[in-house]
């Protein structure tokens, strides 16, 4: 071999020897990144969960499919039976007597809509639900539709009043006609115009009525004291209240949502990872 030969030779080796070092140290240096991309990754898909909807899964499959809520909504109307005829036996206000129902969750099971959320994704929006509600095919709760009527046979007029929106009035009405439900009309529909609070409305139908009972899913149906709960959750309010449980509040199961959620929720707005922190945040252990 030529000296030239043996030169160009060394030179050709020296060259692969630079090409597989810089190769190991490039390599090398992408080997973190890769892992911090894996991990960037899993992070990502974990907050994908907590921005599901999947909090609800279990609170709308026992109010489906739990014959414990059935039970509690029969026990809740049966209860309410009895006590509308031991008030009805003491009966001493002259004006005329009647009870005061919520709808959703009261008289209606909604739990299709919340089905809907947990199947697509989506939130609750006053659009999203006027959709469900303009259906007008949501079915009784048990043993709502018994009570309406007995109370109608009893002489005492039903009302309802609830937070749905006033451009939902003419399907409610429809919804709970084609149940079967007495005084499924205007005047006895008080819906939400400007304000939540139930207070005005229950004050205007008993300046007419003598309101013997109040039936709801949320402690806000029967008194304007419960809307605050910032405190303690609301308990020290219905520790106060014990007496009218059962009395003149009749009380209806509702694991899905409500207003005592609304303390524990404070001020995450409408980020679902907030919310879900929060959720878990409240959450008792040991």
């Amino acid at each position: 071999m030529s000296i030239f030969a043996t030169q160009k030779h060394i030179i050709m080796k020296k060259n692969l020897i630079i090409i597989f070092t810089l190769m190991m140290i490039f390599s090398s240096c992408n080997l973190p990144e890769k892992k911090s991309s894996e991990k960037d990754h899993k992070t990502t898909e974990l907050k994908q969960d907590a921005t599901s909807n999947d909090y609800l899964i279990m609170a709308t499959l026992w109010f489906q499919k739990s014959a414990e809520c059935r039970a509690l909504s029969y026990q809740a109307f049966n209860w309410a039976t009895k006590m509308l005829d031991l008030h009805l036996l003491n009966l001493q206000d002259t004006l005329p007597p009647c009870v005061v129902l919520d709808i959703d969750e009261t008289v209606l099971d909604n739990s299709p809509f919340e089905g809907k959320c947990i199947k697509t994704g989506k939130s609750y929006s006053p659009e999203f639900w006027k959709e469900w509600s303009d259906l007008a095919q949501a079915k009784a709760i048990a043993g709502a539709l018994d009570f309406c009527k007995y109370a109608q046979s009893k002489g005492v007029e039903v009302f309802y009043v609830s937070n749905r929106k006033i451009n939902e009035l003419e399907a409610s009405i429809k919804n709970l006609a084609i149940l079967g439900f007495p005084f499924a009309d205007k005047e006895h529909f008080f819906l939400r115009s400007a304000e939540s609070s139930k207070k005005a409305r229950r004050e205007l139908i008993a300046k007419n009525q003598n309101i013997l009972l109040l039936i709801g899913d949320n402690l806000n149906d029967f008194d304007e004291i419960f809307e605050s709960r910032q405190n303690d959750y609301g308990f020290s309010i219905v520790d106060d209240q014990r007496e009218e449980f059962g009395n003149r509040f009749i009380l209806l199961p509702n694991p899905m949502y409500g207003s005592w959620e609304k303390p524990i929720l404070n001020s995450s707005g409408n980020n679902k990872i907030s919310k879900h922190e929060k959720r878990v945040e409240q959450i008792k252990s040991y």
